[in-house]
């Protein structure tokens, strides 16, 4: 997927080399950006491309799947996800989230991990957890605040940036995302027919992008929404140590 949205962007979209490679990645939006940044990239055209990956995905795969099933799947169908657990919000479980955070993000820094402010914290709090020694737990209303912060933070990087431009980056966009929903949907098959899982469950654990989203139509599919998300997990983390190493070992990409 990364290669062929390089050539799109590239080849198509006329963008250098850098700024087409970040535009390519499928997954780690906040990540891409951040190291796109680093190496020189056009910020406005790189938030805009990996802000219209998302998007796409998230209208053409519940619009596909509710065209093949004959319902509206998803947020469409008024799913949501379970709210916050009352039991679990004490305050020796914010106070323990909060530690958690910190030592993961001193960790991911200290190992010079690839997006270590988002791998780090991620990791030692799913490790917390696997463990069952503590729950590490955010209530619903922090996370809608951290939503709003990181979706004004990303509206701000759009100043000057005109129709035609805007155009140009959608349509480019629409075509990324098609093909990236077309190797999805490939690999898709080929692993139902081999493991026998279903393939529409399988079509949204490989989609590249809306977590969320594509966790409500788990909902939909009766699948366990936490399966789901743990691909997209691989999928977001096995994409920023991706980019990085390629982006640190590669001679095309020099910092400015």
């Amino acid at each position: 997927a990364l290669s062929v949205n390089f050539l799109i962007f590239r080849r198509l979209g006329g963008y250098d080399p850098a700024t087409a490679f970040f535009c390519s990645a499928p997954g780690g939006l906040l990540e891409s950006i951040a190291l796109g940044e680093t190496y020189g990239c056009d910020s406005r055209i790189l938030t805009l491309q990996q802000f219209l990956r998302v998007i796409f995905i998230i209208i053409l795969v519940p619009s596909g799947l509710s065209l093949w099933m004959g319902s509206p799947v998803g947020s469409a169908a008024g799913l949501a996800l379970p709210g916050s657990d009352p039991a679990l919000l004490t305050n020796q479980n914010l106070l323990l989230t909060l530690v958690v955070g910190l030592i993961g993000l001193y960790l991911g820094r200290r190992l010079k991990l690839p997006a270590g402010q988002l791998i780090g914290p991620a990791l030692a709090a799913g490790l917390l957890n696997l463990s069952g020694y503590g729950s590490v737990y955010l209530p619903n209303n922090i996370l809608i605040i951290a939503q709003v912060i990181i979706g004004v933070s990303l509206g701000s990087r759009f100043v000057g940036f005109g129709y035609a431009a805007l155009g140009r980056s959608a349509s480019l966009g629409l075509l990324s995302a098609l093909a990236m929903l077309s190797l999805a949907l490939a690999l898709s098959g080929l692993l139902s027919l081999y493991t026998g899982l279903p393939f529409d469950v399988l079509l949204i654990s490989l989609s590249p992008g809306g977590v969320t989203e594509m966790s409500l139509i788990a909902l939909s599919l009766q699948t366990s929404p936490a399966l789901i998300t743990v691909h997209h997990m691989f999928r977001i983390t096995a994409t920023v140590i991706l980019i990085s190493g390629i982006s640190r070992f590669s001679a095309v990409f020099k910092k400015p």
